[in-house]
């Protein structure tokens, strides 16, 4: 087996440089997005109304979890 290096997690996980952009920004998006609203001090609940978005999703984004949700809602496009 021949070992493989990448520059980028991503272009190792995708199948298209495109791809592979696409997921860079929405990772780099969702760091900063974490760090803003951690930065805000809000309560969740506050968080939350000022994201328009569900308390579960904002656990996601602070977990680690699938943040993703909140970047395709953003973007207009499917969660798959």
């Amino acid at each position: 087996m021949k070992l493989q290096s990448f520059t980028n997690v991503w272009d190792a996980l995708t199948d298209s440089p495109a791809d592979s952009a696409t997921m860079t920004l929405r990772s780099d998006l969702l760091i900063v997005l974490q760090q803003t609203v951690t930065g805000w001090g809000f309560t969740q609940a506050e968080a939350v109304r000022r994201l328009g978005i569900t308390r579960p999703r904002l656990t996601d984004l602070g977990g680690g979890g699938e943040g993703h949700h909140v970047l395709a809602r953003c973007f207009g496009q499917s969660c798959d």
